[in-house]
């Protein structure tokens, strides 16, 4: 079956969605910079500032799995207007306290929690979302639209937030977040609203076993949630963690990291736009294959005399690999889990990742101290690669075959030998 690569934006429904999520992502990317800066001016510590940033995490490792419920059992579409909602204020009530230079630590940690809360609604309803407004057939080519979107302010939203705090100060880039926020839920509201059946008499300990039954029943999505725990834990805290200090010691500074960083950004472009037009029959197993395509950054990184030069490419290529395999794992959930389980089944993985990144970040950094960087980064690539060999012999993740209209094959059918 042929595919445009803008199939997904003739619905208007998804359209609405794309610009809302386009707008209030390039907000997201002012707001980290802005809240970290506008913390430090009024004086707060560097502890301050992990208290205020954890503030956000908290509610979403309790509440995620209640969010999935809720995602599946009332409108999506109501959801993510309200978390939008609801993050705008609390956003713009952050403004104007550092704009008044009336912020305490407390207002600025339960203004954060309760953005937290939104995000742990918002989440799992927003991938069931996107399948709602496209249709599970198009739901690869949305989820590759909205990565060209992040891509896309990944390259450019680190200078825009920069250039307006200068310009201005920290309080209105987090204004201008809040108003991101608003217009998004601004957008998703011209979307006519679903029918959506409520289940009675059930409760939240039911519904969330049914939807762990329908993860657990797919040897193929534990799969890919064990290994993003993994990533989680290794991979993504080496880079983030050890990257920076590799950049001073050895690269020439935060410049050359923001060079790396900056390929990535653009190989996740790329990798995009290839899947707006790329549907591969097998999709966990290329997921899988281009997982490995990650390892060969640590595996540079590790060299003695690593060079600047030497990075640009594996930096690229992680960049390709990492959302495209994420891509197709969302359109596979999308085919392959009914409706009525797809924020529960969507919770879970977010609840994974959401658990191991800060297990993974006080991991690496203890290991820092014990450890050289070298035989980190390299020990991180041997734990990608053989992580991904050991998914692609589970039958569940080789076998899974993509759903057209014409042909659906159940992922269901495909027998663990």
């Amino acid at each position: 079956m042929k595919h445009s690569s803008f199939t997904a934006l003739k619905e208007p429904a998804f359209r609405a969605y794309f610009i809302g999520r386009t707008i209030s992502r390039i907000g997201g990317s002012l707001s980290t910079l802005a809240l970290t800066f506008g913390i430090l001016e009024a004086g707060g510590s560097a502890a301050d500032l992990g208290l205020v940033i954890g503030a956000s995490m908290v509610p979403q490792l309790i509440l995620l799995l209640v969010g999935g419920v809720i995602g599946d059992r009332f409108e999506r579409r109501r959801i993510l207007v309200i978390s939008d909602a609801v993050m705008g204020i609390a956003q713009l009530i952050t403004a104007a306290l550092l704009l008044n230079h009336s912020a305490h630590l407390w207002q600025l940690i339960v203004l954060q929690f309760i953005s937290g809360c939104a995000s742990a609604f918002f989440n799992p309803a927003s991938n069931g979302a996107v399948r709602d407004f496209v249709g599970p057939d198009n739901v690869q080519q949305a989820q590759s639209l909205l990565s060209i979107s992040g891509s896309l302010n990944r390259i450019i939203g680190p200078a825009l937030a920069a250039g307006l705090i200068a310009a201005t100060s920290s309080g209105v880039a987090l204004a201008v977040d809040a108003v991101t926020f608003f217009i998004s839920a601004a957008f998703l509201m011209k979307v006519p609203k679903a029918v959506k059946t409520i289940a009675i008499g059930t409760s939240i300990w039911e519904e969330l076993r049914t939807g762990w039954n329908e993860v657990k029943s797919r040897s193929w999505v534990v799969a890919y949630i064990g290994a993003a725990c993994i990533y989680q834990a290794t991979s993504l805290p080496a880079l983030m963690v050890l990257g920076p200090l590799l950049a001073v010691s050895k690269l020439g500074g935060a410049s050359a990291w923001a060079t790396v960083l900056t390929a990535e950004a653009i190989g996740a472009l790329m990798a995009g736009v290839v899947l707006t037009r790329w549907h591969p029959e097998f999709p966990m197993k290329q997921a899988m294959r281009l997982l490995i395509l990650g390892s060969p950054l640590f595996f540079v990184m590790a060299l003695p005399n690593v060079r600047l030069s030497w990075l640009i490419l594996p930096a690229f290529l992680s960049g390709v690999a990492i959302p495209m395999a994420d891509t197709l794992w969302l359109a596979a959930l999308a085919e392959n889990i009914p409706d009525s389980a797809q924020a529960r089944v969507s919770s879970y993985d977010w609840l994974g990742s959401l658990a191991f990144a800060p297990i993974g970040y006080a991991l690496i950094g203890h290991l820092g101290d014990r450890f050289s960087s070298t035989s980190i980064f390299a020990g991180v690539g041997a734990i990608d690669v053989a992580v991904s060999c050991l998914l692609l012999a589970v039958p569940g993740v080789r076998l899974l075959r993509r759903t057209e209209p014409e042909r659906k094959i159940s992922a269901d059918s495909v027998t663990d030998i």
